[in-house]
């Protein structure tokens, strides 16, 4: 089964056995570790306005404050008020996209283009073999199991360039999932303890 632990630190890890800052030690092979995330820190540096994690301030058409020539996108990026700016790939995407139609209406000298506004595209995760969750909030859908799995498949494979890459990427799969073998690995730096 999954369990998910909120507000949980971990302390150490040897691969079986699960520490963690309270309750018992938990048994486990597979360990999925995910943390708060934070600008990177040569970002403190700069004198401009910053918002949580050290993120940039923006306004709503991704232009950092106090400097409107400079747009932000992706990971680097909150509105002021903090309203949301998802470190996820499509809001990347999407904010790379409008700042480019942005630009291009400015060079043309064409009217301001509306605020920016993220449409999230929903979440897919593999759980595991032939398993996997999908949630499409557009549509109010959820579901899980093989049809999600299918579904993460064929989206993931649409959405790699050239046909060769396609290919190349489902033939590897293929064996993998023949093989029943996995990519994930442990790496552990070693201890002097």
């Amino acid at each position: 089964g999954i369990n998910l632990l909120f507000g949980t630190h971990v302390k150490d890890y040897d691969g079986q056995t699960i520490i963690c800052d309270s309750g018992p030690p938990i048994s486990a092979r597979t360990l999925i570790w995910t943390a708060g995330v934070a600008a990177n820190p040569s970002l403190s540096s700069l004198t401009v306005p910053k918002g949580r994690g050290g993120r940039l301030l923006v306004d709503h058409h991704l232009r950092l404050l106090d400097f409107p020539e400079v747009f932000v996108v992706g990971d680097l990026a909150i509105f002021t008020g903090g309203d949301a700016c998802p470190q996820v790939a499509p809001f990347a995407m999407q904010s790379a996209r409008y700042a480019a139609k942005f630009l291009c209406a400015q060079s043309a000298h064409k009217p301001l283009i509306p605020p920016f506004g993220y449409h999230d595209p929903g979440i897919m995760t593999v759980l595991g073999r032939l398993d996997a969750v999908c949630q499409i909030p557009r549509w109010h859908l959820r579901w899980y199991g093989l049809s999600a799995w299918g579904l993460w498949l064929g989206l993931h494979l649409y959405r790699i360039i050239g046909t060769g890459n396609r290919l190349r990427t489902l033939l590897d799969w293929s064996n993998d999932y023949i093989r029943r073998r996995t990519s994930v690995q442990l790496l552990r730096q070693g201890r002097d303890d």
